[in-house]
């Protein structure tokens, strides 16, 4: 069965496994641009894109600002930072007709970093989590279910179960 899309005036965003020179073409052919993701699947690409943005262009290209952004998100107990750096000089890059009418490379660097005040309050909510769930089997020994099942029922009448773990401690 072949499937074909209609893409044509579109952006298509590929990841790593995705980027190919068959595939850029495809997406050309069909009258479309694409934005693909590079890792270590294109060997030598990848690390021309990375020898390419050594810090003293990263230097350059933040101060000027331009084709710079930086996003720091907060969540999950650590700070996400990362950096984007985008050149439209691309004369330097090896095999660069095998890609298709690619004009940019964006190359994103990202750091994590654990927040250190919430190292104990972890710790503390894993603690509170494994007896959350020994209290759990306690209160539901009669009926053999799961444990989503069980923190289901509980939710469904709270004050019933929360009288009764009173009367446990």
């Amino acid at each position: 069965m072949k499937i074909v899309l209609k893409i044509k005036g579109q952006i298509v965003t590929i990841d790593a496994m995705g980027t190919q020179t068959k595939i850029a073409e495809k997406i050309i052919e069909a009258k479309a641009d694409n934005v693909l993701a590079l890792k270590g699947n294109q060997g030598n690409l990848s690390k021309d894109v990375a020898e390419y943005f050594d810090e003293e262009v990263k230097k350059e290209i933040r101060a000027k600002g331009i084709t710079y952004l930086k996003t720091i998100e907060k969540s999950h107990n650590r700070i996400e930072t990362r950096e984007y750096y985008q050149t439209d000089d691309i004369k330097w890059l090896d095999n660069r007709e095998n890609w298709k009418k690619l004009n940019s490379v964006i190359m994103e660097e990202t750091t994590i970093e654990n927040k250190k005040g919430d190292k104990r309050a972890v710790l503390n909510m894993n603690h509170i989590r494994k007896m959350c769930f020994k209290i759990l089997k306690e209160l539901e020994t009669k009926k053999k279910r799961s444990m989503k099942k069980k923190r289901f029922m509980i939710g469904l009448n709270a004050q019933k179960y929360i009288e009764r773990i009173f009367r446990l401690v």
